[in-house]
């Protein structure tokens, strides 16, 4: 513990001495602010030593304590067995703390280090493990909304990967030829499909509604579309850089080493530059 108040004072660089006084069953951490008379040096040495604890205890909890809170809930709050557990919890943990969401993290040890400090001003004193089972309760309020939003995410993530591994198998079964298919997809005009010889073959795809053809965001219902219809032996994709990323993700893990994206071509300059589908 010490240590890490020690890495927090270094960061901040500010002038704390700290000495570290333990036995067998306690730790005592002395704080003391170098350039201040001894009136001023307990009032705000007080309040920066249980600024700086308080952040020390929020990190220890935050990496040791949610492990086994999070593994707890999840068998509590979702009826998950261990084996589930096992499985789940890796992908709940990032969720958590990934780069990507790093005000959930930020959030919880803000929450935390408010309860620490209210608690510092009226006690001496702490029993963390005690403290984190019967106070914090607004972040442990915020961690179980946080679990379950990852439970969310990660069981959406599961459908996603099992709707991903049907299509590959249904598009791997089906027969093969060296067609090639090409799909422009642009800001205006949503999505088009033209044949080797750049014809336009839009009405072939008599299984798609028009509203799907021109509403790319139904990327699911298009792809289907694409294997039922056509199953191409390459795929070539038109696109802009603003297109749906997901849709893009899904085309690729579908299609593997059949799909590519065009560098630029005259296809490219009508639909994505120009904005003017090509007629047929």
């Amino acid at each position: 513990m010490s240590q890490k108040i020690n890495d927090l004072r270094n960061n901040d660089r500010l002038p704390i001495a700290i000495q570290e006084i333990s036995g067998d069953r306690y730790l005592c951490l002395l704080c003391t602010y170098n350039n201040l008379n001894e009136k001023q040096s307990k009032t705000l040495t007080i309040r920066i030593y249980n600024y700086y604890l308080a952040r020390a205890l929020a990190e220890t909890v935050l990496q040791d304590w949610e492990v086994v809170f999070t593994k707890k809930a999840l068998k509590r709050d979702f009826n998950m067995s261990d084996d589930e557990i096992s499985r789940i919890y890796p992908r709940i943990q990032h969720y958590l703390n990934n780069a990507e969401h790093v005000y959930l993290p930020e959030l919880r040890k803000r929450l935390l280090i408010k309860s620490l400090l209210e608690f510092f001003d009226s006690h001496r004193k702490i029993d963390l493990d005690g403290f984190m089972d019967f106070r914090a309760e607004k972040y442990k309020r915020e961690l179980k909304k946080q679990i379950a939003r990852g439970v969310n995410a990660c069981t959406l993530e599961q459908e996603h990967d099992g709707f991903i591994q049907l299509l590959k198998r249904f598009y791997q079964a089906k027969p093969m030829d060296n067609r090639i298919l090409h799909m422009v997809m642009n800001q205006l005009e949503g999505v088009h499909f033209y044949d080797a010889a750049m014809k336009n073959i839009d009405k072939e795809y008599t299984c798609l509604s028009e509203n799907i053809i021109r509403n790319y965001e139904s990327y699911e219902d298009l792809l289907i579309g694409i294997l039922v219809k056509y199953a191409p032996g390459k795929l070539i994709i038109h696109t802009d850089t603003q297109r749906p990323k997901e849709m893009l993700m899904i085309l690729g893990d579908v299609f593997g080493e059949r799909l590519t994206y065009c560098p630029g071509c005259s296809l490219c300059k009508e639909e994505l530059i120009d904005n003017k589908p090509k007629q047929v």
